[in-house]
């Protein structure tokens, strides 16, 4: 059978269809469906695609909309919705009548079909409510209810969309329309392998049967170039139609979900351009890709679009590809409007959202009291401080930005020329000038806050050093920045540098304090909108504490100090791992870039909301031929040559080196460790717990705290039953209450009403457990907190944490910190003044960054062949390589002996000086780095025997016995051996005299140091 015979008989059964509900006259059903099919001038593509059954159903629609703009006088009202379980048929007028440069005017907002558009792609393209696209601040969505959009289910349907050649009539409704039919998929194998990629068994039954070969072809080559990169692959073909008409298809494909908004948001583009779709495609896929196939023909020309058709569709291209990082944001009605091209559009977003971050002021009487307490009150400077995050205030809200930025965009163009002449790729090695722009400022601003704002866009321009705004593919924006913009008041110490990026999902800093650095990337949910808006409020400073932290915690090891954090939108909290894998590809597009031929050196580790993505982050790194991949994370499984933590008890290697260091100061274990008693938090379900209870010999654990409950019994938990637990990795709500003796118990926080064997009744478990650690009879020798809220015990409650009931005598008189944060510092003084021995988090817990730069170490000297023998656990039998076992232990008793030196230190400059150890701690972790970053510029890296020497002391022996010494210090970048070296004689004369040595001491020291040799 023939074509035309073929749609002669749909014909026929479209009209019996009709005809069935006699809801027309047959005169009108004639003329509706021959109009249909004829001067209507819908593509062939659509009568292929659809059955008489629906075809009928769409003509009658047609009919009733005519009769409804009829009756009402207002032909424009062209509004059609059909749904059904698994398809939906939608029709609008057409945006562009003929081909004409005149558009319905969207001056007041989306026009129909855009209102359209946004609609389909809420409910049937990607299951993203509208008012959720975005960054949320123009429509508000903070204040929706929480948790709505993990609710939303995902609806991917199959959309095709014409745009009628013919009006609907010529006398009621001369307009073109658009009709969009929608179906549900019915793909061949609806749960594939993770492997598998060929569109024959990935596809929609009927697009398999209906697509012509090269259209599959070129499908195939999209989906599986777009299946091994995170950023959207193009695909182009430009034709002439019969009619002399040129013609382009852009195609495009993607993962799913790793945008938002993109479909409708290309149409933003392509209207920019002078272009207009005839036809628009969306196809999904089982393995969670989809495929956009736009067609698309040029506006009658006019002075506005006066390139070809392959510039335009070039400008698209390269634009869309931008637009995948920010598809739609509350800047997206200028781009509508035709105010901001695409790429001002982005800059203009990264932009707003820096002035917002770093426009905080501190009040100015801040200054004056911080002069006055400097110096002459140390605690009360430090409360202050403390107190300087609450005393920050927002100048301006993100939406007063705004409502600026929408007011000038001429501005914005003008800073955005001033960007792109500083930081797009060029042949001239000359910085442009950039002196003018803070003149053309004040002359173009007619307000001061104005003048703020733009000032601080000008600010960004000079700071940044690198970005890859301007690379070809990128799925997250990132701006390497130098920090001098930074104020001395808020940020005393200055980073080595900070990378912003912003994403479709979050944003997001690393902040790192010198140029080797490792730290952890911690993902920050927010529960609802008051959460979000604390969040966003305090994320830099959030990231700059955290990184200053690590940055003395570091002080053992090459590299320094360094911390990322990523902030979901209060949109996508379901977006975690795309967030994060968009912030890795960001940092990689920046470390890559070289600088004096070498790539950056950044090494990545787990925090909140990461952990599990570190095999990926490495792997990833890989992909995108970074040099140092198998380095980059630490906290790797051990079948991709990580070294676990909690598996080996690294952290908690150094917490006991301080605990039986306590113990053989005061000769506390005189009759062995069995009449030590001792409290923890942190239970053995978690790494810091468990390992404290399989370390602790035959000390006496009276109580344990964690997340199920308490336990306790004066006189010793029972040592078997926790072993067991520690092993099992249980809680102790699974702890056998039968092996409690007459005087303990077990209070969950599942319990009420619990009747203790003193006869109180715990009215509440949670309460009961949160508070447990303040009870006045609970005392022991030793409290050793691993786990637990931060700030647990802070100047509000350490006096009921000091003391037993009668007010004098001390509940511990030993505190080693295992967990970060649990004492704020000024609760710490205010124990050690009460007599209180306390050792802080970054002194005693650094076992874990030890064993992770080890790790690094391991990593960056061994080849790709070498690694994979001598450091991945077999992934199928968990045998490990005997030189992994070997070196493990190495770690271990590196960091006993890292831990012991800085005790002994310690120890000493608190008997000499009656410093508190809090205080000492800090003090020691300044001067060493201080120290280090000395030594790294000077000429002693010059005398070769003092250099290997110090570096045959810094490596473990197993590795350079294994590669060789030579090789060893040839494979290591240069700076990271430098860093090596520094951190080495630093860390190692400090421990060695302390604080207050003399001048002439470190030529001593070296000069003792080559005489042992």
């Amino acid at each position: 059978m023939d074509q035309q015979t073929t749609v002669l008989a749909q014909k026929n059964k479209v009209r019996e269809h009709i005809q069935l509900d006699s809801l027309f006259t047959q005169e009108s059903i004639d003329r509706e469906v021959e109009w249909f099919y004829g001067p209507l001038g819908l593509h062939e593509f659509y009568f292929i695609g659809q059955s008489p059954e629906n075809i009928a159903k769409h003509i009658q629609s047609i009919i009733a909309a005519k009769l409804v703009s009829k009756a009402s006088g207002h032909p424009t009202d062209i509004k059609l919705e059909q749904h059904s379980e698994n398809e939906a048929f939608f029709a609008a007028r057409s945006n562009v009548q003929g081909k004409s440069t005149t558009r319905q005017s969207s001056e007041n907002g989306p026009t129909e079909v855009e209102q359209l558009e946004l609609s389909i792609e809420k409910q049937y393209l990607s299951g993203s409510p509208q008012e959720w696209i975005g960054d949320g601040v123009r429509s508000g969505y903070q204040f929706l209810e929480p948790n709505e959009s993990i609710k939303m289910q995902k609806s991917q349907y199959r959309l095709q969309c014409y745009r009628s050649v013919g009006v609907l009539d010529p006398i009621i409704v001369p307009y073109h329309v658009r009709m969009y039919f929608l179906q549900k998929p019915d793909f061949i194998d609806p749960k594939p392998s993770t492997s598998e990629t060929s569109i024959q068994k990935l596809a929609d039954k009927t697009f398999l049967k209906r697509a012509g070969d090269n259209l599959k072809r070129v499908y195939q080559e999209c989906l599986t170039q777009a299946i091994q990169q995170m950023t959207p692959v193009f695909h182009t073909d430009i034709w002439t139609e019969k009619d002399q008409v040129e013609m382009a298809r852009v195609t495009i494909a993607y993962k799913s979900g790793s945008t938002h908004g993109y479909f409708s948001s290309i149409a933003d583009l392509y209207r920019q351009l002078g272009l207009f779709s005839t036809r628009k495609y969306v196809e999904f896929f089982s393995n969670g890709y989809v495929i956009y196939a736009f067609y698309l023909q040029q506006l009658q020309s006019s002075q506005k679009y006066v390139q070809s058709l392959a510039k335009q569709i070039e400008t698209l291209v390269a634009d869309a590809s931008l637009h995948f990082v920010l598809p739609r944001t509350s800047l997206t009605p200028m781009l509508r409007n035709g105010l901001l091209a695409p790429k001002p559009i982005a800059y203009a977003y990264a932009a707003w959202k820096f002035v917002f971050h770093f426009m905080h002021r501190l009040p100015d009487a801040y200054n004056v009291v911080a002069t006055s307490l400097r110096g002459h009150d140390a605690s009360a400077m430090k409360r202050l401080e403390q107190l300087k995050t609450t005393m920050k205030v927002n100048t301006y809200t993100e939406s007063q930005i705004l409502e600026h930025i929408f007011q000038s965009f001429s501005i914005v163009n003008l800073l955005y020329d001033e960007f792109e002449s500083l930081h797009a790729p060029k042949l001239s090695n000359s910085p442009p000038s950039t002196s003018s722009t803070l003149s053309a400022l004040r002359k173009s601003t007619n307000s001061e806050q104005a003048l703020l704002i733009f000032s601080l866009f000008h600010t960004f321009n000079k700071s940044i050093t690198k970005t890859n705004f301007f690379a070809k593919d990128k799925s997250a924006l990132s701006f390497r920045l130098d920090g001098e913009f930074l104020s001395e008041t808020e940020y005393s110490d200055k980073p080595f540098a900070i990378i912003y990026v912003i994403g479709s999902e979050f944003r997001g800093f690393h902040v790192r304090f010198s140029d080797i650095a490792r730290g952890g990337i911690r993902m920050i949910r927010s529960s609802h909108a008051q959460v979000y808006l604390n969040n966003v409020s305090s994320l830099f400073d959030e990231c700059y504490s955290l990184a200053s932290t690590q940055q003395r915690k570091n002080k053992d090891i090459p590299e320094g100090g360094s911390k990322g954090v990523i902030l979901l939108n209060q949109a996508h909290q379901d977006k975690a791992d795309i967030a994060f894998q968009k912030y890795i590809d960001a940092l990689l597009s920046l470390m890559l870039q070289k600088v004096n031929g070498e790539e950056e050196l950044l090494f990545l580790g787990p925090d909140e909301g990461t952990a599990h993505m570190m095999d990926w982050a490495s792997l990833y790194a890989k992909k995108r031929g970074y040099s140092y991949w198998k380095a980059i994370t630490t906290g790797k499984s051990a079948t991709h040559g990580g070294i676990p933590h909690d598996v080996y008890g690294m952290t908690t290697h150094s917490v006991r080196q301080y605990i039986t260091g306590i113990q053989n100061k005061l000769n506390l274990n005189g009759n062995g460790s069995k009449g030590i008693t001792k409290v923890q938090t942190g239970g053995p379900d978690g790494d810091l717990g468990s390992n404290e209870i399989k370390m602790s010999g035959e000390e006496q654990t009276i109580a344990i705290v964690d997340g199920s409950g308490v336990i306790f019994d004066p006189e010793g938990l029972d040592q078997m039953e926790l072993q067991a637990l520690a092993m099992k990795r249980e809680p102790i709500s699974c702890f056998d209450s039968g092996k409690l003796s007459s005087k303990g118990y077990q209070v969950l926080v599942t319990q009420n009403d619990i009747r203790l064997a003193d006869g109180e009744i715990v009215e509440n478990g949670v309460e009961f457990r949160n508070l447990f650690h303040l009870r006045p009879s609970l005392t022991a020798d030793f409290f050793v907190p691993c786990g637990g809220r931060p700030s647990a015990v802070n100047l509000n409650n350490v006096e009921e944490f000091l003391y037993q009931s009668d007010g004098k005598t001390l509940r511990f008189r030993y505190i080693v910190e295992g967990a970060n944060l649990f004492f704020t510092q000024d609760a710490r003084l205010r124990l050690e003044q009460a007599g209180v021995i306390l050792f802080k988090d970054a002194s005693a817990n650094k076992g874990g960054v030890t064993s992770s730069s080890l790790e690094v170490l391991a990593a960056l000297c061994m080849s790709d062949q070498e690694f994979e023998e001598n450091m991945q656990v077999d992934a199928s039998t968990g045998k490990k390589p005997v030189f992994y076992e070997e070196y493990v232990k190495e770690v271990q008793r590196r960091i006993d002996q890292n831990a012991s030196l800085e005790f002994e230190c310690l120890w000493r400059e608190n008997e000499r000086t009656k410093i508190p150890f809090s205080v000492l701690s800090n003090h020691l972790s300044e001067r060493i780095t201080k120290l280090s970053v000395e030594i790294q510029d000077s000429i002693l890296w010059d005398n070769v025997q003092l250099r290997e020497l110090v570096l045959r002391q810094g490596i473990p022996a197993l590795l350079h016995e294994k590669i060789g010494f030579g090789n060893f210090v040839a494979r290591l970048p240069e700076k990271y051996t430098r860093a090596l070296f520094a951190s080495q004689v630093a860390s190692r004369f400090v421990y060695a005299v302390g604080l207050h040595a003399r001048e002439f001491a470190f030529y001593e020291f070296l000069n003792e140091l080559l005489k042992a040799a």
